[in-house]
């Protein structure tokens, strides 16, 4: 909804109830979509230290689902910081634990690495990150993926010049795509079908992630 101050007390309320109870992964979770909330407030510094205390709790825990996604948000808030070499670093991390999971998670160590590399001026390497973010996305949840293809890709195009995508992929499009879909089918490939993206999850997921049958 776009509502920072509503999901901060949102957060706020779950994550004192979580931590009344001792429920340590749900107050992680609450306390990194508080970091959020912060950043988009730009309360970057913040949101930063949010990041890296649930970064440090996760790896101290070994909490390998919400590792890689706050990353990415730590990566994105020592950007706006303007700490490029600190954000690609993070990035890098990010990419690392993700590779570890399924196709979602390693659509967002994508985004922190492009994300990155775009502040850095490395635009190839943005682009390169950002196309493998939209492949991934789009096979783990395709509605969400062009939402990150107008957050990233875009940013990417602009970036290299192509002004026509940077124009044509912002809200304006994105909202007709929102109400016929016809945005993402003029603009972007296809999204994947049901038994593609099925496919593509056997060969992504680790064995980690694949659940014995009962």
């Amino acid at each position: 909804m776009g509502d920072p101050t509503s999901a901060r007390a949102a957060g706020e309320e779950g994550r004192d109830l979580a931590d009344a109870i001792g429920d340590r992964p749900n107050s992680r979770w609450c306390r990194s979509f508080l970091a959020w909330a912060q950043l988009m407030q730009a309360d970057v510094a913040g949101a930063i230290a949010a990041f890296q205390g649930v970064s440090a709790e996760c790896e101290e825990e070994h909490d390998e689902f919400l590792l890689p996604l706050n990353l990415m948000g730590l990566s994105a808030a020592l950007t706006y910081q303007g700490d490029v070499d600190a954000a690609r670093a993070v990035g890098d991390r990010a990419l690392e634990t993700a590779s570890r999971m399924d196709v979602y998670f390693q659509a967002m160590g994508q985004v922190a690495s492009a994300v990155a590399a775009l502040a850095a001026g490395d635009v190839n390497t943005a682009h390169e990150a950002s196309e493998r973010a939209w492949h991934y996305i789009n096979l783990a949840q395709p509605q969400m993926a062009v939402a990150q293809r107008a957050f990233c890709s875009v940013e990417v195009a602009l970036a290299e010049g192509d002004l026509g995508v940077g124009r044509d992929g912002g809200p304006t499009k994105l909202s007709r795509w929102r109400r016929d879909g016809t945005w993402q089918r003029h603009y972007w490939p296809e999204p994947a079908s049901p038994s593609q993206r099925e496919t593509e999850r056997k060969r992504n997921v680790t064995p980690m992630m694949r659940w014995p049958a009962p």
